[in-house]
């Protein structure tokens, strides 16, 4: 499993995406990122695609965290796991 969250501070609150991969039942892989302000207990919206292999998710993710930090997010802090025996980048 993957996972890792973006900030940026927007009118005086903080603001949130956050993505994270997990495998499916059927082999596939399912990145599902989440957005939305600190200030609120649920995410304002939830995305969710299936990739065919963990390194097409991975590449989804890239993509739209570069997007997401061209817009002001910056990784604080963050969590990745390793999966499947692969190094996971620190």
């Amino acid at each position: 499993m993957l996972e890792f969250t973006l900030y940026r501070s927007v009118k005086e609150r903080i603001r949130y995406y956050s993505f994270a991969i997990h495998p499916n039942l059927f082999g596939e892989f399912l990145l599902e990122r989440r957005y939305g302000s600190l200030k609120n207990k649920r995410a304002t919206g939830v995305l969710k695609t299936t990739h065919a292999t963990l390194d097409d998710a991975k590449a989804c993710t890239l993509r739209c965290s570069l997007e997401k930090q061209r817009r002001g997010y910056a990784q604080i802090q963050k969590h990745i796991a390793v999966f499947e025996d692969e190094c996971a980048i620190e």
